[in-house]
């Protein structure tokens, strides 16, 4: 089960991200 909690932490983390670096393209962008 601790690796699944992690996995999931992890995916949260890479989710966060993702949305953080589409942001920053966005207002470069626009």
């Amino acid at each position: 089960m601790e690796g699944f909690e992690h996995d999931r932490s992890m995916c949260k983390i890479i989710t966060i991200s993702t949305l953080i670096v589409d942001a920053m393209i966005g207002r470069v962008g626009g």
